[in-house]
């Protein structure tokens, strides 16, 4: 199996990518341009999306992220633990 994204999210030039990884845990992956603002593992949403509010991310594309994971866990699809 390989890497799935669980949740994206875009604003102008930067994005942030939270992918499951085989096996257990998370990977979130942040840019902005070509410059890597984030990439860490993780073992849960909860901890990625916390870290990603410790490490400055511009604010709207952090409220981008929780957007798209709120709107994923709504719709079931959780990680798996």
């Amino acid at each position: 199996m390989s890497w799935r994204i669980y949740a994206t999210a875009q604003v102008a030039d930067a994005h942030a990518t939270l992918y499951q990884i085989p096996g257990g845990g998370l990977n979130l992956r942040v840019k902005s341009g070509d410059e890597l603002l984030l990439d860490g593992f993780y073992a849960s949403v909860q901890e990625a999306v916390l870290e990603a509010a410790l490490s400055g991310l511009p604010q709207p594309l952090y409220d981008a992220l929780l957007d798209a994971v709120a709107r994923r866990e709504e719709a079931g699809n959780e990680p798996p633990a």
